[in-house]
């Protein structure tokens, strides 16, 4: 399968909810990292993101500029929503939140997401100021102190 599809059918996973389909296309030792205080396994990556989505649930990658050389594809994203549900813990030292009704609009991110054997293996953030987790916490009013 086409790795740049692969990206885009997670991230749309993701967008959409499917939160057990999104984790699918990940392999069991996949790395994420950037954007967090510590790189995140799989299970950590997908309850993070699926926490995030169910708080924002009108939430975006808006994903483009996409480029792929072998098995990694580069993209952008620019990642936008509105709080409306309450979130879920979703790093170690995070307490529930309640819904601020805050939209967020993130910086652009570029990304690298190595893919093999047609399943998602790193996916490596380049850290931006205002980005990633930190930067959605910021715009919400939720200090992150992890």
């Amino acid at each position: 399968m086409d790795p740049e599809l692969i990206v885009r059918d997670c991230l749309e996973a993701f967008e959409a909810g499917q939160f057990e389909d999104a984790a699918s296309y990940f392999t069991e030792d996949m790395v994420f990292s950037g954007p967090v205080p510590q790189p995140l396994g799989k299970k950590e990556y997908v309850s993070l993101q699926s926490g995030l989505v169910r708080a924002i649930p009108d939430w975006k990658f808006n994903h483009r500029d996409f480029h792929t050389q072998g098995n990694t594809v580069f993209l952008k994203i620019q990642i936008t929503g509105t709080h409306t549900n309450n979130m879920p813990p979703i790093l170690p030292g995070l307490e529930s939140m309640p819904p601020t009704g805050r939209r967020v609009s993130l910086p652009e991110e570029s990304l690298r997401i190595t893919v093999r054997n047609d399943k998602i293996t790193r996916v490596e953030v380049d850290q931006v100021p205002g980005g990633g987790v930190p930067g959605v916490m910021q715009q919400l009013g939720i200090p992150l102190h992890v």
